[in-house]
């Protein structure tokens, strides 16, 4: 939220700005994308919590305070359509929807690297797309 006669910080519109390209780019459905960027991302990143089956029982997830949700369930829990642009804002921001806290790591700050939003974007478009690959059937 801005006052009158400020901007938002940078932060808050490259958070703004990110999670409205992933958004754009995927509320259509990507079927038959390469889900292999994706994959090798996950077993990386998020597997230790989520487990290399998605199913929340990685190595580290007794360990944390909040257990690790079960992502092969996401589309089943939004009503058989996979939330892709919910998926990627709480990877871009860390926030669960409703928790009103951060439940997880930054990951856009992570993806980023050198190559900025960009990098982030693309890096958490594949993880997405990967992810929509694990849903129960």
């Amino acid at each position: 939220m801005t006052t009158p006669g400020r901007s938002p910080s940078r932060s808050a519109a490259a958070v703004l700005c990110g999670a409205t390209l992933i958004t754009a780019v995927i509320t259509q459905p990507a079927r038959g994308a390469d889900a292999a960027p994706g994959q090798a991302v996950y077993q990386r990143y998020c597997a230790l919590c989520h487990g290399l089956d998605g199913r929340g029982a990685g190595p580290l997830a007794q360990a944390l305070k909040t257990v690790p949700p079960d992502l092969t369930q996401l589309s089943k829990r939004a009503g058989g359509t996979f939330p892709a642009s919910r998926f990627a804002e709480t990877v871009w921001t860390g926030r669960v929807a409703g928790h009103g806290k951060q439940a997880m790591l930054e990951w856009s700050k992570i993806f980023g690297g050198d190559g900025g939003q960009l990098e982030a974007t693309s890096t958490i478009l594949d993880l997405t797309l990967y992810v929509e690959t694990l849903q129960a059937k």
